[in-house]
């Protein structure tokens, strides 16, 4: 039975890792350096501090991280600003369907709370959310367990009975772990064997998520 459910953010809810991607390249372009357009999906889902190290890989330990990450956060917070966040399809119709089932909503996001009130805020769907923990709430990042069993426990639901929104092999290995449920709503990353292998299900988009949660709550699957 799912009484709670847990989302993600970025790429699932908003649009947002299409923009990060673009303004990780463009800032390290501007500082100087040439990063490569397959390298920022690679960090999806994760924290700053395991994105430092994926990059680092590619990139070497002389690469200014923090110094590319800040400028790649105002050029987002710009473009956010002049245009708003752009919201997945789906979203909000699957919001309010939840909360006609009384089903308890979260958001369980590594990016920092600076993020996700913006994004929430601009789009009108904070007031929607239960609770929502940030990266900065938890010591270890996806694809550790820690920020969906927090999500869960500020929620009061058990992991078994919380479904886990993810569109990332690193959220899917987090609330895996955490022992949620969890359905794969791919965004730039296509899902491999390992996320076939957790998924329930892996869906086209937030639309189809309503039917999903119907079946598994009348005993179906």
């Amino acid at each position: 039975m799912i009484k709670g459910v847990v989302f993600d953010m970025d790429g699932l809810m908003f649009d947002t890792e299409t923009l990060s991607a673009r303004f990780w390249r463009e800032a390290a372009e501007r500082l100087g350096y040439n990063m490569p357009a397959d390298l920022p999906p690679k960090a999806i889902g994760l924290d700053a501090i395991n994105t430092r190290k994926v990059f680092e890989v590619v990139m070497g330990s002389q690469f200014e991280y923090f110094k590319v990450r800040e400028l790649r956060l105002k050029l987002e917070q710009e473009y956010v600003e002049e245009h708003g966040v752009p919201v997945k399809p789906g979203l909000f119709e699957l919001l309010r369907y939840l909360r006609e089932k009384g089903i308890s909503v979260a958001v369980a996001t590594s990016s920092d709370r600076s993020k996700l009130d913006r994004n929430l805020n601009s789009c009108g769907a904070a007031g929607y959310f239960d609770a929502t923990v940030d990266g900065t709430m938890v010591t270890r990042g996806k694809p550790e367990p820690d920020i969906f069993l927090m999500a869960c426990s500020l929620l009061g639901i058990q992991p078994e009975d919380c479904l886990a929104l993810e569109d990332s092999p690193a959220g899917i290995r987090s609330s895996t772990s955490a022992g949620m449920t969890v359905v794969m709503i791919p965004d730039l990353v296509p899902p491999g064997d390992e996320e076939r292998r957790l998924a329930a299900a892996i869906l086209p988009s937030l639309e189809c998520v309503p039917e999903f949660i119907s079946r598994v709550n009348a005993g179906e699957r």
